[in-house]
């Protein structure tokens, strides 16, 4: 049986991050992806962009309840409990500082 791979989230303010769990998590899903999990999750979030914060408790709720992700405080604890990370944070303008905390642990 291969490893599986642990999955990191970073920005947890799309719809994207629920579609891309559903697909690694639930192998019930008729697209499912085998071989990977979403096991950790940092929210991150832009207050001043409304897209943003006012989705994010209702992803953050679905990946805990839905797929049992573990929600950390940083995005430096989201990659050093993963593989690998996907950063998703809907408001680009996050992604560079993101980028910047996370690469020194040189996850892909």
């Amino acid at each position: 049986m291969e490893k599986l791979l642990n999955i990191g989230m970073i920005g947890l303010d799309t719809s994207h991050v629920t579609a891309f769990a559903r697909l690694l998590n639930d192998p019930g899903q008729q697209h499912h992806v085998p071989g990977g999990r979403v096991t950790a999750a940092f929210p991150g979030g832009s207050p001043d962009f409304a897209m943003s914060w006012s989705r994010l408790p209702g992803f953050k709720k679905e990946l805990v309840d839905a797929y049992g992700v573990n929600i950390v405080e940083s995005p430096e604890q989201a990659a050093e409990q993963s593989d690998a990370v996907l950063l998703l944070s809907v408001d680009g303008r996050v992604h560079l500082e993101q980028l910047r905390r996370i690469a020194p642990l040189r996850r892909p």
